[in-house]
């Protein structure tokens, strides 16, 4: 059962949601307000292109303040606006962006820069991508050393060279930031795309030092780029020792002695200067609230530097980096949990009642906005500003705890090399027997051929096996499986809306379906992890049968009480894991039979994402309840067989046979369910045509593990239910599904087939022989 680890880079990246962009397609089609329908597309696209170009065409101008105009323009259209971006990216404006890292005029990099961050965070992993290979790096590393010199004159105050402020390239203090902020963005979005840019960062001089340097310095620099700093040393610090070697030996202690001080400095952000024109009494309740506003989102900064530093020492102690014993439960969970206890719900409330309070702006005043430097944002939008915040605070600590709470070692063993040329005469061989597919006899003959079924475990639950960083008493102690499961809860607006559209504020409602998933994420890591302390599943057997062993019947026993004692709202988690199922599966557009449609519309793809990882939490719910406690319902089995049958996804398939493969196996499972359970997995392995390998070798070695024992209580089932001349009628094709699967680009996948194909031969003689 794989647990979800953000940790490994490959695999994580595609899943991993940036915490500052709203997915694509939860927003407006943008620039679609200018192309029009779908059918429309090309004569209007072509319009909106030639709108575009007088802005492109100012980015290589003689004029600075031209270019830098460009870059803003830019900068300001491509926010949120995925039709405008597209446009843009099809214009080479990455090419002449990238260019102006490198320009004469300060200011002229500064607005460069932060168009390039712009289209970083909302253009994602396949836009950094294309700025690496117009090699963004070039000029990104030239001012690294730049910024540094210069922040480092403003941190001791000296001063600039004579002259210097007289020259194009000068830039102002707050510029210096500016930049220096735009830059650390850049860093933190290419460190995330793959592990070509990774590596290229990591050989990079001086990019260590000059991440922590801000942090360090946290109350003399804005806080802007403190956080970039921040978001960008736990990015990179991932799953990363060549970068982590390079971090100075003391980097431990030093983020130690930020977060654990009573009061965490930091240079806060001056309150909103009031709208000019308003009566007294009324600009000065708004100056009140934007304050009061202003206040939060200074508290929530700091709140969101210690998550992220506690983010980077769990890396740093995953690495080995760190020699603090520990350090995930004594340090990393305390700074986290205070920032996990939110009530969505009551969030929730506050967006749907703080969007109506927006003010509409009409187009000319929209133009008069623009060129007053003054904050006038609302006091509505300033709090919804926060809320986001706060609600990325949340995401960023939730990742954190779903890598802390992964205590399980990754199987990830290689198969085959050294005997392929071997494997391939051996198939040649078998060519015959392929041609003989489906027959009787060519069954027997396999029978015949195979293996008998060695008398040991190996055909028993693999126990999973543990980093040993966690102990059952950590992960238990506060409570963090109930915590979680709260997060998972959807609210009014965690989704958008089933008959399509928009929710009533995007933003928000990415966030949140980001928060649910990233909780369950983290409780299916936990559940995982906590099972793993269980006994063994295994079939339960008749009280008339005596011969357990007795370090396992205490084993058993000990953890039934820990169950009882501990993980006292074990039912309540269970029951409410059908909730959210019903939650994510909800009831789909008008004229619908089933969520099907709903979970293939656009804009719904995070719930695919939820229900595959509930899977999971429905897989260590199971194992923590093998041995009683667990409430079973024949509705909760016919619910888990609607929700495989539900989705094409085969990683989910496999989890919810995982799933239901444990839960036959707990005792006092009724035999008509534990039946229910047995025919699904008989006719997978029956179905023609066949489903996936994934799902055959799943149900083949449910099957072994719920019935490899004659004297279990639901022996009957299996003998009743003529599983033994089903199973006798399918080893011709699990064989040929076997030499089906490409041994060299699914290595992993043809070695479990193979495993699987000669248990089955072994566990069929098996069972003829007790029959």
């Amino acid at each position: 059962m794989a647990k979800s680890k953000p940790s490994k880079k490959a695999l994580s990246k595609a899943r991993r949601h940036n915490p500052i962009r709203v997915p694509d397609s939860h927003l407006p089609s943008g620039s679609s307000r200018v192309e029009g329908s779908t059918s429309n597309n090309n004569n209007n696209t072509s319009g909106s292109s030639q709108q575009l170009l007088p802005v492109l065409q100012k980015l290589t101008s003689s004029s600075p303040s031209d270019r830098a105009w460009s870059a803003s323009t830019i900068s300001t259209l491509i926010s949120n606006d995925p039709a405008t971006r597209r446009l843009f990216l099809g214009k080479n404006v990455l090419e002449k962006l990238v260019g102006l890292l490198s320009d004469g005029v300060g200011s002229v990099r500064v607005e460069g820069s932060g168009a390039l961050r712009n289209l970083a965070i909302d253009g994602g992993h396949e836009v950094c991508g294309a700025m690496y290979n117009k090699q963004v790096l070039v000029p990104l590393q030239a001012l690294v050393p730049q910024l540094s010199e210069r922040i480092q004159l403003i941190l001791t105050e000296q001063p600039l060279p004579a002259g210097s402020e007289k020259t194009e390239g000068y830039l102002d203090g707050n510029q210096v930031f500016a930049l220096a902020e735009n830059v650390l963005t850049l860093f933190w979005c290419l460190s995330e795309t793959s592990n070509k840019i990774l590596n290229a960062l990591n050989q990079m001089p001086g990019l260590p030092s000059f991440l922590l340097a801000f942090i360090t310095h946290r109350e003399k620099i804005p806080s802007g780029a403190v956080l970039a700093a921040a978001q960008c040393l736990y990015a990179i610090t991932l799953d990363n020792p060549p970068f982590n070697a390079g971090l100075p030996g003391t980097v431990v202690q030093d983020l130690l002695t930020v977060v654990q001080s009573e009061q965490l400095k930091m240079l806060e952000e001056p309150t909103a200067v009031p709208a000019t024109g308003k009566g007294k009494a009324e600009g000065m309740e708004v100056e009140t609230e934007k304050t009061q506003a202003v206040q939060v989102v200074n508290e929530d900064k700091k709140s969101l530097l210690r998550v992220l530093i506690a983010g980077v020492l769990h890396n740093l102690n995953d690495d080995g980096i760190s020699t603090i014993e520990g350090l995930d439960n004594r340090i990393v969970g305390p700074l986290l949990r205070p920032v996990l206890d939110v009530d969505l719900a009551q969030v929730a409330q506050e967006v749907v009642k703080t969007v109506p309070e927006i003010p509409t702006v009409s187009e000319k005043d929209a133009k008069e906005i623009k060129h007053i430097k003054a904050d006038l944002r609302s006091p509505a939008e300033i709090k919804l500003d926060g809320i986001e915040k706060r609600l990325s605070t949340l995401m960023v600590a939730l990742e954190v705890m779903t890598s802390v709470c992964a205590g399980l070692v990754d199987s990830e063993e290689a198969v085959g090399g050294g005997d392929v040329e071997e494997e391939e005469e051996e198939d040649d061989d078998d060519e015959e027997e392929m041609d003989m597919d489906g027959d009787a006899d060519a069954d027997e003959a396999l029978i015949a051929k195979g293996r008998e079924q060695v008398v040991d475990d190996s055909m028993m639950v693999e126990q999973p096996k543990r980093t040993g960083s966690t102990s059952l008493d950590g992960l238990m102690g506060s409570n963090m499986h109930t915590r979680l499961f709260a997060l998972a809860q959807a609210t009014e607006i965690s989704y958008p809306p089933a008959s399509g559209g928009l929710s009533l504020h995007p933003p928000s409602t990415a966030f949140l379906s980001s928060i649910h998933l990233r909780a369950l994420e983290a409780l299916n890591n936990l559940l995982l992890t906590i099972s793993s302390y269980a006994p063994t599943p295994a079939p339960p057997l008749p009280s008339s049968v005596d011969d357990i062993a007795s370090s396992d019947r205490k084993a058993r026993a000990e953890w039934k009480h820990f169950v009882g004692s501990s993980f006292t709202n074990l039912n309540e988690l269970w029951e409410g894991s059908f909730e959210i199922a019903k939650q994510l599966i909800g009831a789909g557009p008008e004229g619908s039979t089933s969520g099907k449609e709903l979970l293939e519309m656009k804009g719904q793809e995070v719930r695919k994402d939820a229900l595959e990882v509930l899977a999971g939490v429905w897989v260590g719910l199971a194992r923590i309840g093998s041995f009683g406690g667990l409430n079973i319902t024949p509705e909760q089995i016919t619910g888990l067989t609607q929700v495989y049958s539900l989705l094409p996804s085969t990683n989910l398939k496999t989890r919810i046979i995982s799933a239901l493969a444990t839960l036959s196996m707990t005792e006092g499972l009724p035999v008509q369910q534990n039946k229910v359970i047995g025919d699904l997995f008989i006719s997978l392995v029956s179905a023609s045509p066949p489903v996936s390998t994934e799902e055959i070798v799943a149900a083949l070695n449910a099957i072994f593990d719920v019935y490899s024992d004659e004297r279990c209580s639901y022996n009957e089932v299996f003998t009743a239910g003529g599983y033994l001349a089903a199973l006798t009628a399918v080893v011709s094709k699990c064989k040929s599904m076997t030499r089906s699967v490409d041994k060299r680009k699914q290595t992993e996948l043809r070695a479990q087939a193979e495993e699987a194909y000669e248990n089955l031969v072994a566990f069929i003689k098996y069972r003829r022989s007790v029959a």
